[in-house]
């Protein structure tokens, strides 16, 4: 089926943002007239706009890009990206599996060492040259894919249906793998902000350049890799890359490359003509009239007209096929409707009114009905997306600005319009409900959420489904974070295995090993206790932890024999020796199984 090519690119995972262009009701595209063809390719690629090859990035991409038109390069010659990222879905969680048998993954990005990460380190190799060529190619403004079709022809395969995205799964690499290698422990033994300021920056200028965009796939692809960068901000200042000292840098960064509003207005548009070029389509050639023509029907929809396989939308389109110009009128008008609802910010209401438009179209006509059989939600989904990435763009600019705020008045603003003027009252303001975005400062800290999609102050309890969302400190994120800390500990800085004796009896050290033996046993000053023997170039030493201790261990921290581990521990005289001991679950991290 045609239409599903879209709806497949639809549900992957790529990057966007969406235009703050308000589309008045004048650029909708015109209803046909069934007598002379309206050519909806020419309107869709003139909302697209067009762009000069020193603005336009789509030619740079389709040089080292496969699949692109205008491309060629051959498939062969792309890399394998097999990041932290881009590893397949299923390989990543199986690399960490739970006590209870499901898979797990670490709850956002993290540093990583190369040594032992070595598929991810072979991943950042290999990769290296594309993602230089991308980065240089996101310097320009704009991102105008050509469209291969012609909007005169009768041909099926020139109907805007048909249309395809080629540029979206190696963007959507791209857009991955700059922010995966970024979080790679370099040279100095840390993660580098710079190289993850760059990451953030070559991404959001991915988004500037598709503003312009009128197809859901396309809108979706830019949320998601929007959405993923500013996660990945507030990890950058949980983590510690990005703190007080440099946050002023990112705030103006965000301000100066990422100050749009998003919104999926423009999609109504070209979903709309999407809609009427098929229609226009089925009941065509214009020969005698406007008569529907079940064969068309059946290349636009995929349904069969002999109701013999398949779930019989056809022949329900041949019974009642309606007059041509009243399902172009409904088309037209149901998504002029929808366009009204599509507004910066996000209500229930208008939520359930677009799907119940979507469900008004659908169930219209017969015609309608196979037409919009799968994918009609599309459009309320979108609204969703950009309500999503429209929150958290505005959070990523607040959460800079409340950083830079404590570097310049080392303290944290007890109140979001402390932050004055540098930040617009239209970025403080939360885009699911009518006042700004609920902060407060705690014994711990500043908390910063949105009441999420219910509109209502949950008091900060995180919920994917319907409850507040917590952008600031990122919830349950405490391990994870701990996890980072120990894994950016310069190796000058670790204390060898050899010198955990009495010299270092008391203090607090950071130690590196492998496992080549675990005991359970049972001391008489601490009661039952876990003890590992840990091996290394240093030498070797034990470490020992309570049960309580274990019992507190994420299923990613199991520590089993033959994993390198890095753990913060006192040295304290145990039994026949001197061992490390830890005390809290977070002070352990396994680096390699």
């Amino acid at each position: 089926m045609p239409r599903q090519i879209g709806i497949a690119v639809f549900a992957l995972s790529v990057f966007a943002i969406a235009s703050n262009n308000t589309i008045h009701a004048d650029d909708f595209p015109s209803l046909p007239d069934f007598k002379r063809r309206v050519d909806y390719v020419s309107y869709y690629a003139g909302m697209q706009g067009s762009a000069s090859s020193s603005r336009n990035a789509y030619p740079d991409y389709a040089a080292f890009m496969p699949g692109l038109v205008e491309s060629n390069v051959q498939p062969g010659a792309w890399p394998k990206f097999r990041g932290m990222l881009t590893t397949p879905m299923h390989e990543r969680a199986n690399q960490t599996v739970g006590r209870d048998g499901k898979p797990t993954w670490p709850p956002g990005p993290g540093p990583w060492i190369p040594q032992y990460e070595p598929q991810w380190q072979v991943s950042y190799q290999v990769t290296k040259p594309v993602l230089a060529k991308f980065r240089a190619a996101t310097e320009k403004s704009k991102l105008v894919p050509p469209i291969p079709l012609d909007g005169s022809a009768e041909d099926r395969n020139n109907r805007l249906v048909h249309l395809y995205f080629p540029h979206l799964m190696p963007l959507d690499d791209c857009a991955k793998g700059v922010l995966e290698a970024a979080w790679r422990i370099g040279d100095e033994g840390d993660v580098e902000a710079r190289a993850l300021g760059e990451a953030v920056e070559a991404n959001l200028r991915l988004a500037g350049q598709m503003k312009n965009c009128l197809s859901v796939p396309e809108f979706s692809a830019q949320c998601a890799i929007r959405k993923l960068t500013y996660e990945h901000i507030f990890w950058g200042f949980a983590h510690g890359v990005f703190y007080e000292r440099n946050a002023n840098t990112l705030f103006k960064l965000l301000q100066d490359i990422d100050g749009k509003e998003i919104d999926a207005e423009l999609t109504a548009a070209g979903e709309c003509a999407i809609w009427l070029d098929a229609i226009q389509y089925i009941y065509g050639p214009f020969d005698n009239g406007a008569k529907f023509n079940g064969n068309r029907y059946r290349d636009i929809t995929g349904q069969s007209m002999g109701g013999g396989g398949g779930l019989g939308m056809g022949i329900g389109a041949r019974v009642d096929a309606s007059p041509a110009e009243e399902i172009a009128r409904k088309i037209l008008d149901t998504h002029r409707s929808m366009q009204r609802q599509m507004k910066v910010g996000y209500a229930e209401s208008n939520h359930g009114s677009l799907i119940a438009l979507a469900d008004q179209l659908r169930n219209a006509h017969g015609v309608t009905k196979g037409m919009f059989m799968t994918g009609h939600h599309v459009l309320a989904s979108a609204y969703t997306l950009a309500a999503e990435a429209e929150a958290h763009r505005r959070a990523a600019q607040i959460v800079a600005a409340i950083h830079a705020y404590k570097k310049a008045r080392e303290d944290w603003p007890k109140q979001l319009a402390d932050l004055g003027k540098r930040v617009s009252s239209k970025v403080l303001r939360d885009p699911y409900g009518s006042d700004e975005f609920v902060y407060k400062v705690t014994d711990n800290g500043p908390v910063l959420y949105s009441v999420g999609t219910n509109g209502k102050d949950d008091g900060g309890t995180p919920d994917k489904a319907t409850g507040d969302l917590v952008f600031w400190p990122i919830p349950d994120s405490a391990g994870w974070i701990a996890h980072g800390q120990l894994v950016q500990v310069k190796n000058a800085d670790l204390t060898k295995l050899s010198d955990v004796n009495s010299s270092n009896d008391g203090k607090t050290v950071v130690v590196e090993g492998k496992i080549t033996a675990e005991e359970n046993q049972i001391s008489p000053q601490h009661g039952r206790i876990l003890r590992l023997t840990l091996a290394g170039d240093s030498g070797k030493a034990d470490v020992f932890y309570y049960k309580a201790v274990a019992d507190q261990l994420r299923p990613d921290q199991d520590p089993k024999r033959g994993a390198t581990i890095r753990v913060r521990g006192t040295v304290v005289k145990e039994g026949d020796g001197f061992k490390v001991q830890v005390l809290d679950a977070k002070e352990l991290a396994v680096l390699t199984k």
